[in-house]
């Protein structure tokens, strides 16, 4: 048990091969994710929409409080402890005090801001107050100290966390919802769970003075990952206001419930940023290109095979998913689900070069803070050119547009410096997008029913391994054991 509790070591040479990381890591996201929606499921169920509301709302305060500041300290940790372990700086130690030192000043700063803000806007009590200012301590915590575990090149320690604290959290609410609790106080279960796991993996390090030029560096990259991280997930918040603005509540409905089954896309690109981050850190630390520029080469494929290959089945069974999802009242949603959908793909490929370029050049962030300021103002300028004509319809498309402009600004930049052979991926990606449309307009066409429906996903999963024979075969013989 000594592996999993107490100070992440920062000298321990990193455990698990690549694929062994990856399958624990989206194994780790995959608990985090069902967790939460077994929980809003359950709380809804048994105490009714009002306190799902509540909850919901409590649990978003936290998530947008660790947005302003200990998500960016956790990014921070696990990209320059990962760097000064590849160039085996004697700066470590002090890297790490000053960025622990950062993140308590963060939390406590948040935390006390997300019980003022609950107690403005939600008109709530003390004692909620004090709750919800323990779910944000929890939930920044553990975002700082999951990043130093990637960082260490402790990913598994971090994934077996993040099914504990899953684990532990579901378990509560069962247990508070089976005891009649019916309030907000239903999430303690979850403050409690992150907050031990926080304790559980802090690294401790007495106050030493780092160099300033260390200081302003990092120091930039956390502002600038809070600019981008709001630019980017404000971005999507904006895009529910939006639709809400330009097609009222049954529109906002409808743009809301593409948008659920959409989203969980991105896990395929998460669990890949996890493990390349702090892997092409250590690798930059160490002077090693060829390595970094192997690593976004194989990552990119990876993505565009995978995320093409899903994308292209969640558009081709948009009728039935939506229709036992939500049901016949969100025929729209059919329109809306392709559009998210590619917008996601877009932001999922180009994952490994925006995690390039913010690991290993020295204005990384400033780069990806200014690609997702652009994305997002081009498709604020859509939705007020067209979405007063066309609704949730243009409002998707704006959100589409910007999420391209912030994904390609980041794989244009990498493609050129590392002169990388992407002009065939870039067909091959084409050619899978363009397979996709015609699918669905085949099938809005056609007056069929599921069986051809699955005949069409099958001849074009068939078609897209042909299209991408080489990585297919690429990516088989390295899982193999």
């Amino acid at each position: 048990m000594g592996q999993f509790i107490g100070r992440v070591p920062l000298d321990r040479v990193g455990n698990g091969s690549a694929k062994t990381l990856g399958i624990l890591v989206v194994l780790g996201l995959l608990a985090q994710g069902v967790a939460r929606f077994l929980t809003n499921a359950m709380i809804g169920r048994f105490a009714g929409p009002a306190v799902l509301g509540i909850t919901a709302s409590a649990y978003a305060t936290a998530q947008i409080m660790a947005l302003l500041g200990p998500t960016s300290i956790g990014s921070a940790a696990s990209k320059y402890v990962a760097r000064y372990r590849g160039a085996k700086s004697e700066q470590l130690d002090r890297l790490v005090s000053f960025l622990s030192w950062r993140a308590l000043i963060s939390i406590f700063a948040t935390s006390v801001t997300g019980a003022v803000v609950w107690l403005t806007i939600a008109n709530g009590t003390v004692a909620q107050a004090s709750l919800v200012a323990a779910v944000c301590a929890g939930t920044g915590a553990y975002a700082v100290t999951r990043g130093t575990m990637f960082g260490a090149g402790l990913g598994i320690r971090a994934s077996i966390w993040d099914v504990l604290t899953a684990l532990v959290g579901l378990g509560a609410v069962l247990v508070l919802l089976a005891f009649g609790v019916r309030d907000l106080f239903v999430l303690s279960g979850f403050a409690l769970a992150y907050l031990s796991a926080a304790l559980c993996n802090w690294t401790w390090s007495r106050p030493q003075r780092s160099q300033r030029a260390q200081r302003r560096e990092i120091d930039l990259f956390i502002l600038l990952g809070i600019g981008g991280t709001l630019a980017s997930a404000g971005f999507l918040q904006a895009s529910q206001i939006a639709a809400r603005m330009a097609d009222g509540a049954h529109g906002a409905g409808q743009y809301a419930a593409a948008l659920t089954i959409a989203t969980p896309t991105a896990l395929i690109a998460g669990s890949v940023s996890m493990v390349l981050f702090p892997r092409m850190a250590h690798a930059a630390g160490g002077a090693n290109t060829s390595l970094l520029e192997s690593q976004v080469d194989i990552a990119t494929k990876v993505l565009t095979l995978v995320g093409v290959g899903v994308t292209g089945a969640l558009v081709i069974l948009t009728r039935p998913i939506v229709a036992l999802v939500w049901g016949a009242e969100f025929r729209q949603a059919e329109t809306l689900l392709p559009i998210m959908l590619i917008a996601i793909l877009a932001n999922s490929i180009g994952v490994a070069s925006v995690n390039l370029i913010t690991s290993t050049w020295q204005k990384g962030m400033l780069v990806s803070f200014s690609s997702s300021v652009l994305g997002m103002i081009t498709g604020v300028s859509i939705w007020i050119l067209i979405a007063p004509r066309f609704g949730v319809d243009g409002v998707a498309v704006g959100f589409l547009v910007g999420n391209l402009v912030i994904a390609l600004i980041p794989i244009g930049l990498v493609w050129r410096r590392y002169q990388l052979k992407w002009a065939g991926l870039s067909s091959k990606l084409c050619t899978g997008v363009t397979m996709i449309v015609i699918c669905t307009v085949f099938l809005q066409d056609a007056q069929s029913g599921t069986i051809h429906t699955f005949t069409v996903l099958l001849a074009f999963e068939a078609a897209w391994l042909v299209v991408m024979r080489k990585e297919s075969l690429r990516m088989i013989d390295s899982l193999r054991f």
